[in-house]
């Protein structure tokens, strides 16, 4: 008895759409030559800021061979305004010359990308708020 099903037809409501086109044009050399400008302008009065002064630099290479492992070591003591640093650098006794310095280059680039990138970022690392996690 009340198990019958009921069906209602409506019609569905209209509703207005506006739709609005807009024409989009790739940049003109003009605007591209602008903004070019624009962004070595503000690079240049963005690098004019910064001061780069007491920065010394020493370095001396200690070469010392490891007749057991066939290997030369180069101990690179360096001084960096004022820090004390060392890095160890190993190539194998035979190598040539090209590979041992570019295997210094390699090792103490690095250790000085570190160097500088830490200090850079000191500061920053505070004042970059964190999501909280929960």
């Amino acid at each position: 008895m009340f198990n019958r099903p009921t069906l209602v037809i409506n019609e569905a409501p209209s509703r207005p759409v506006h739709t609005t086109i807009t024409e989009k044009r790739a940049p003109t050399d003009a605007s591209v030559a602008l903004l070019r400008e624009m962004e070595a302008q503000a690079e240049a009065l963005f690098i004019s800021r910064f001061k780069v002064d007491n920065n010394g630099f020493t370095c001396k290479v200690l070469i010392a061979p490891s007749p057991m492992n066939f290997e030369l070591r180069y101990i690179v003591l360096y001084a960096l305004n004022g820090k004390e640093k060392r890095t160890n650098v190993t190539v194998r006794e035979h190598a040539t010359e090209d590979e041992c310095v570019t295997a210094l280059i390699k090792n103490l680039s690095e250790d000085l990308a570190r160097e500088f990138l830490s200090e850079a970022f000191k500061g920053h690392r505070g004042s970059i708020k964190q999501p909280n996690v929960i």
